[in-house]
């Protein structure tokens, strides 16, 4: 299940995946209108450690 937040033109979009085998989360943000959508991963938990 993803979860949704905006900010004035900004919109924000975090989830969960195990398409791996492994539990990853990632972050995605739209600020230019929705014309390009920037997407991370925030955590990768089984790996101990977070990539920015």
């Amino acid at each position: 299940m993803a979860a949704l937040a905006n900010s004035g033109n900004n919109v924000y979009t975090a989830w969960q995946n195990n398409d791996t085998g492994h539990w990853n989360v990632f972050f995605a943000k739209r600020s230019d209108g929705g014309k390009t959508l920037k997407t991370m991963m925030i955590s990768a938990p089984n790996k101990g450690h977070t990539i920015v």
